[in-house]
């Protein structure tokens, strides 16, 4: 790859379990990265299956998710309006833009 705009998705098995890889990129409105954490939700049982943060300078994160599973994914950084999506594994990478709080 060259750089930022790289997306890879891998599917990794253990004991039986399908797990999906999605990354992307947390940034500001003028698309600085942040130093950002990530809190995923299983929603079917309603419990934290990961937290995870994204590198402070560039905004970038990995999270792993088990397949076929429906999610609430937070996105919170300090100063800044925290983001709340769902998402079923299945969907593309993606980035999140958070708005500066006032």
């Amino acid at each position: 790859g060259y750089g930022e705009t790289d997306i890879y998705k891998v599917k990794l098995h253990e004991n039986d379990m399908m797990y999906e890889v999605h990354s992307g990129f947390v940034r500001s409105e003028a698309g600085s990265g942040l130093d950002s954490k990530i809190t995923v939700i299983d929603n079917k049982t309603n419990t934290v299956s990961g937290v995870f943060k994204t590198n402070h300078l560039t905004g970038r994160f990995v999270i792993l998710m088990d397949e076929d599973h429906e999610y609430t994914v937070v996105f919170e950084a300090e100063g800044y309006v925290s983001e709340t999506i769902h998402m079923y594994n299945k969907e593309p990478d993606f980035e999140v833009k958070l708005k500066k709080k006032n």
